[in-house]
């Protein structure tokens, strides 16, 4: 047992420090992207980020084997729709299902309950590994098939199925042990514990998994797990319908069924939609200021002009203003100015649960502020970076510089940190968890203990450990980015953070 425990410390630490270097590479990678490069230039770029991406996954790969061979790994429920999982897996992987010409196809049996509680992201984490799988082990314009389909009373099963190479009965036999790579001589690509991580979290799930196949003939992947199903979902929509009340939302939609559905709908919600049946017609009224919009619901196939630049147009007249998709395409877009994105046919319940997380997405928690919150300087926001590693705390500079943020003060320990939040206003904290003097649960709970001015705190941290997830939310802090991250993320926790 002390042999788990030390192993399992001695993994989180080293994921630490391997992640905090490996922060700065991929940092500084995406901000000389945004330099004037030639072709030669770029390409060596990308072969650079296709490198991070694969040391990354292999960090996380063995952390993630490490945590469930240790027995420390927690069933989350959650409520979410089947449908959810698939607009996953097609916003993941359709780039790469693109690139390869191949024809994923989703079937839903028809007893299938719409509504399920089950630990959503380890679901999700079988699947994506599953269909990742088949996408590298399919030839071009190959076939995928994902089918949902219910096993037992309170058990449902998922399969993966492709025409790809398929693996030989020998090799089934090891497929599931870690390390273990199927044509290993031809492909190196990966830590070969995808699909060890996937039997364990089946088995954590109360399911199993299994494969079906012959080599050169293709295969099958299956797993079930256990769920619970939601009899009284009615009083989840009652609850969150109170906050849809009399929200102005507004719809752009260039199909007059579309915008006929969306509004009767809306209506039904007891929310206030303004319909636009334009591109033009949406500018004007956002610019307008006329009504006060929570919402926006955006067609990406809108004929005069594409729904992601009509996106970027309105984040320059409002960038605050959150931005839904409505899309019927099976592969990818653009998705970035986007906060969700529904694909068609829109279910009720499903727009119900985006539109009341959209409205709460920003509710995080508040303590008492003292008289310094009458100085703010509303026009422009001052952001504290508390990080002890200096290439870090300068490529968040410069990043943060990029996004048109230039307020910034930095910090290289706890208790500075705490020196400069007591004599002047923050907006934000970017805040890393290790730190000399005082780590950053101190710097957070020192703040909430005393009632100081409390800026809104995103924990930038190459921290993996489920107690310090933990602690920050106990303190209140719901932003949590992990190093290494995407400067995208950044962008749109700050946004958030802002609104």
């Amino acid at each position: 047992m002390e042999k788990e425990i030390s192993a399992q410390f001695f993994l989180t630490n080293l994921s630490h420090e391997i992640r905090t270097p490996l922060n700065g590479i991929v940092g500084y990678t995406q901000l000389l992207s945004q330099t004037k490069l030639d072709s030669t230039q770029q390409l060596y770029l990308n072969s650079m980020g296709q490198c991070c991406t694969q040391l990354i996954e292999l960090v996380n790969d063995i952390l993630d084997f490490s945590k469930l061979t240790s027995g420390k790994v927690q069933v989350n429920k959650e409520l979410f729709s089947l449908t959810e999982l698939k607009d996953q897996l097609i916003v993941t992987l359709g780039t790469r299902i693109k690139e390869k010409r191949q024809n994923l196809n989703f079937v839903f049996e028809p007893d299938l309950p719409k509504y399920i509680i089950a630990d959503k992201y380890k679901i999700l984490q079988i699947l994506i590994n599953l269909v990742s799988n088949s996408n590298k082990f399919t030839e071009k314009t190959g076939r995928i098939i994902v089918s949902f389909c219910k096993k037992d009373f309170d058990y449902l099963e998922f399969s993966v199925e492709d025409n790809g190479i398929g693996i030989s009965v020998e090799n089934q036999k090891k497929l599931f042990n870690p390390f273990f790579q199927v044509q290993e001589t031809l492909i190196k690509n990966g830590s070969g514990l995808g699909l060890a991580i996937c039997k364990k979290l089946a088995e954590v799930l109360g399911g199993e998994i299994k494969v079906e196949s012959d080599a050169g003939m293709g295969s099958v992947f299956s797993f079930s797990f256990k769920y619970e199903p939601y009899e009284t979902y009615q009083n989840f929509i009652e609850k969150n319908l109170q906050l849809l009340k009399g929200k102005y939302i507004v719809v752009v939609d260039d199909n007059v069924d579309n915008r006929l559905f969306l509004s009767e709908l809306l209506f039904e919600l007891e929310t206030i939609p303004i319909i636009c049946s334009s591109g033009k017609e949406a500018l004007r009224m956002i610019q307008g200021k006329r009504y006060q919009f929570s919402i926006c619901l955006l067609d990406i196939c809108l004929g005069e002009i594409s729904g992601t630049q009509l996106a970027k147009e309105i984040r320059l007249i409002n960038s605050e203003l959150p931005l839904l998709a409505l899309s019927s395409l099976d592969s990818p877009f653009d998705s970035k100015d986007f906060l969700y994105v529904l694909q068609k046919p829109i279910e009720k319940n499903r727009l119900i649960d985006i539109l009341t997380k959209t409205l709460n997405k920003n509710d995080i928690n508040q303590f008492k502020l003292n008289n310094i919150e009458q100085k703010i300087n509303t026009k422009e926001n001052k952001i504290l970076i508390a990080e002890d590693i200096l290439y870090n705390s300068e490529m968040l500079i410069k990043m943060l510089n990029s996004m048109g943020y230039n307020n910034i003060e930095t910090v290289s320990n706890g208790e500075d940190a705490i020196e400069k939040i007591k004599t002047s206003f923050f907006n934000i904290l970017l805040l890393d968890l290790k730190m000399p003097k005082k780590n950053g649960i101190e710097v957070a709970s020192f703040l909430k203990e005393n009632n100081y001015v409390y800026p809104k705190i995103c924990v930038i941290t190459a921290s993996v450990s489920d107690l310090d997830r933990d602690k920050c939310k106990e303190l209140g802090i719901n932003y949590f980015l992990l190093k290494p991250f995407n400067m995208n993320h950044l962008k749109n926790i700050i946004k958030n953070i802002l609104n």
